[in-house]
């Protein structure tokens, strides 16, 4: 059985195929790609989005998750949740405003 090396990456509503054999050949090992280039935070969202911005990835999440990376190795992740810098007035405005929305 011939093992797929492809993945797909979707862009503008099309499915494009690539090897990535081909396009990590240093990286790439038993179906998975090390992303050893990776020295840095990446924020993963969780949960219901609170507040919606249209550009620039702003939008608010009731979670994050934060994990940070070192040489493409996972050294720590903690996940966060978005009322951190917020007054209890703004929690208690917001909340009114998600209640009034959806109650």
């Amino acid at each position: 059985m011939s093992q797929d090396v492809h993945n797909r990456i979707l862009t503008n509503d099309q499915n494009i195929k690539v090897n990535l054999k081909k396009v990590f050949p240093k990286e790439y090992d038993n179906g998975l790609v090390f992303a050893n280039w990776i020295y840095d935070k990446l924020i993963a969202p969780k949960g219901a989005c609170i507040e919606w911005v249209n550009l620039d990835y702003k939008s608010i999440f009731e979670k994050e998750i934060v994990f940070e990376f070192k040489n493409g190795e996972l050294v720590h992740f903690v996940e966060r949740h978005n009322i951190e810098g917020r007054t209890a007035a703004m929690i208690s405005e917001h909340l009114k405003m998600v209640y009034d929305e959806f109650c």
